[in-house]
């Protein structure tokens, strides 16, 4: 699918491996060869090795698992042929400016959105320990996320861990959000951006995805246009997220953590996907509730294309009947004006009520 549509795949083998992973990687490699795999992504210097002895000529990125921090480390995996960096989350517009400048000649790679890590990128047994699900082999619980008590030795006193006003989420960091530094980014020099979406839905990846996709054509288009910029930084809390910051890029070490919350910022939710639209007949694959009197919202790869639907009347595909609403697995007639560039497979969304 990929091929076919002139896109790039990489397999992620970027866990940190013990001496049964390196014979698993041995006993699957002659099945990873025929995948004509455009890159590997990988953190431990033995599964390197065993992909330059066996695959010599793949592409090698080294995974932000390694925690790339300075100009040097850049320059040691290269010489070992790695040909991108992802570099550490945990640098500053100043440390990566730096480190290409000194390294002009090697791709680089930096996270611009998701999820931040309050270890270094994975390096963390948190969940391991309270969950047995492991970290450092894509398995994390966010546990650092928690509400954390402290009590006094033996007992059930508890410790107030309050800080002026700090409140005891100590673990729980923001979401990266770097939409708004896009130019300034890509004039540094930096080679391909990465979105953290481990665990995400279809809709939260088409969603930020396509902010980013549009600001970078529009940065290379040199297209200054501030509210067609607005909206695409609007969007961005269309999407389920945690209280957004611009990280160790350029944030001050207190705006790094949410110390109240955990929760979720949750305001649209996906209900749908648009399965064909012919003769002004809107048939939608519902995935929540759609109900008459709704107002929905169709979502397509620019933003300034989205259509706006007022919903009054939902058919039932199977029965013909007429319904006040529907819900996930149904499959729904909606009549609408005639609405130009709808196409199959556009997602569908509507606001929390």
């Amino acid at each position: 699918l990929c091929k076919k549509n002139n896109k790039k795949y990489y397999l992620a083998l970027n866990i940190f491996a013990h001496n049964e992973d390196i014979r698993e990687l041995e006993t699957i490699l002659p099945k990873l060869k025929k995948l004509d795999i455009d890159a590997f992504i990988v953190s431990d210097p033995g599964f390197i090795q065993i992909l330059r002895q066996q695959i010599p000529e793949v592409q090698i990125h080294l995974s932000t698992q390694s925690n790339v921090l300075n100009y040097e480390s850049v320059r040691f995996w290269k010489e070992q042929g790695v040909s991108r960096i992802i570099l550490a989350r945990e640098l500053s517009k100043t440390e990566l400016v730096m480190i290409r400048k000194e390294n002009p000649e090697t791709e680089l790679e930096m996270f611009v959105h998701g999820a931040m890590c309050m270890a270094y990128s994975g390096r963390c047994n948190l969940s391991l320990y309270l969950l047995g699900r492991d970290a450092n082999k894509g398995n994390c619980a966010h546990v650092c996320r928690w509400k954390y008590e402290l009590l006094k030795n033996n007992s059930n006193q508890e410790i107030l861990m309050e800080e002026q006003d700090r409140g005891v989420y100590i673990l729980n960091s923001k979401d990266l959000n770097l939409a708004a530094r896009i130019p300034e980014i890509i004039s540094m020099g930096i080679d391909s951006l990465k979105i953290e979406g481990r665990n995400k839905t279809s809709y939260y990846i088409a969603s930020i995805t396509r902010v980013y996709r549009n600001i970078i054509d529009k940065t290379w288009k040199k297209i200054k246009d501030t509210k067609v910029r607005k909206t695409y930084l609007d969007e961005l809390n269309k999407v389920s997220h945690r209280e957004y910051t611009t990280g160790f890029f350029s944030s001050s070490d207190k705006d790094l953590f949410n110390f109240k919350s955990s929760e979720y910022i949750k305001d649209y939710k996906m209900v749908g996907m648009i399965e064909s639209y012919e003769k002004h007949q809107l048939v939608i694959n519902v995935r929540d509730e759609i109900k008459c009197g709704d107002e929905i919202e169709i979502i397509f790869p620019d933003i300034i294309d989205d259509q706006v639907i007022e919903i009054k009347k939902i058919l039932n595909t199977s029965t013909g009947k007429e319904l006040k609403a529907a819900h996930n697995g149904y499959r729904i007639m909606v009549p609408v004006n005639n609405k130009a560039g709808l196409i199959h497979n556009l997602i569908i969304r509507k606001k929390n009520e």
